[in-house]
């Protein structure tokens, strides 16, 4: 045992963080107890030196990750995370997942009703397989905001891309992902694996839904050939960033990047465009790792020493990983950076994880 439990290990971080970022303690402690409500009843349980069901949420197996959005002038804080069963199994992680989805819609009041239309697709009832995720995001001055994200392997990787089809027809975003699967085929290489289908828990008109893509060996300049798949991607700006962490554009990086593409409903083609990269391999340390988030974000929105002190505060060592990836989407003339924070809880020698339809 670590003698500390799930809940108190990533609030702790999640304090840390905001208190760091100059976030009023008054302002964060009710999300902290927010974030502990999420976590129940299962992060209350002490961490384990190994975990019996390693998830896939963090390379070593924890079942949770932080990470900071950096754009608009004031940070986005968020926590995605994988509900644990008792015992942990995929079958009781995906009825705690279920759990969850349903506390937030008789409990908070929160916009399920997308969920509802395609939780079927991902989580078949007559089978093993289906990962569900949660994750909350914070915005100071905001109310929190949730997603819910679906893996998209209980038929297997070559049912991923028809059922996602299924599932943006019922969405009403069909055409839009006709033509964004219609691009990806004309690509150059392998088609890439669809990890993850996801959704903005909101009724708004703005809400997204998202798909991952896992890449194995691409260029950066293939990543922003994809990206331009979005109407709001800009490639001079885009492909800048991408060179700023992975250096010639045209080397081809086996550590799989992911591409996400976000849809939203009445629009012909993918709405926006995020694209994946790891920090780990192209910085030795944390404080090189900070320097490369630091070049791409505007002074005017990040303060780097504010930044530097928020890293070193969760770092352990001076080892880079846990600025673990750095998410880089353009709208139009704006960057966003979003850098996602892993622990190592575990370490990096985790035990493979309980086999399932879903590990990749």
């Amino acid at each position: 045992m670590l003698d500390i439990s799930f809940a108190d290990l990533l609030c702790q971080k999640w304090d840390t963080l905001c208190a760091e970022f100059g976030i009023p303690a008054t302002e964060y402690t009710p999300i902290n107890s927010h974030i502990r409500s999420l976590l129940a009843p299962w992060g209350s349980r002490l961490i384990e030196a190994t975990p019996r069901y390693p998830s896939f949420v963090s390379g070593d197996g924890f079942p949770a990750e932080i990470s900071v959005g950096l754009s608009a002038g004031v940070p986005e804080f968020r926590i995605l995370f994988e509900s644990l069963g008792a015992p942990a199994t995929s079958m009781s992680c995906r009825q705690a997942g279920l759990d969850l989805t349903e506390r937030l819609a008789d409990e908070l009041g929160v916009h399920v009703d997308s969920f509802d239309r395609v939780k079927d697709l991902f989580l078949p009832r007559d089978r093993d397989g289906g990962l569900i995720w949660h994750s909350i995001a914070w915005r100071p001055g905001n109310t929190p905001e949730y997603k819910v994200y679906l893996g998209t392997q209980a038929y297997g990787p070559d049912g991923a891309y028809d059922a996602v089809g299924k599932a943006m027809s019922r969405l009403g975003m069909s055409s839009a992902w006709e033509a964004t699967r219609d691009g990806i085929a004309l690509r150059r290489g392998s088609v890439p694996e669809l990890d993850f289908f996801a959704l903005d828990l909101t009724e708004q008109p703005t809400a997204r839904a998202k798909v991952y893509l896992r890449h194995h060996g691409i260029t950066a300049d293939d990543l922003n050939r994809l990206a331009g798949l979005a109407s709001s991607h800009r490639s001079p700006s885009a492909i800048d960033a991408y060179r700023t962490i992975v250096g010639d554009p045209q080397r081809v990086l086996t550590d799989h990047p992911l591409t996400c593409l976000a849809f939203r409903q009445d629009n012909e083609q993918a709405a926006e465009a995020t694209t994946y990269l790891r920090l780990t391999g192209a910085a030795d340390s944390h404080a090189a790792a900070c320097g490369l988030v630091e070049s791409l974000v505007d002074p005017n929105i990040l303060d780097p020493a504010r930044y530097r002190a928020a890293i070193t505060a969760l770092a352990t060592g001076g080892a880079p990983g846990v600025q673990e990836l750095v998410g880089l989407r353009t709208r139009h003339d704006q960057l966003d950076v979003t850098v996602y924070l892993r622990f190592d809880v575990y370490g990096r020698a985790a035990p493979p994880p309980e086999k399932c339809s879903c590990a990749r």
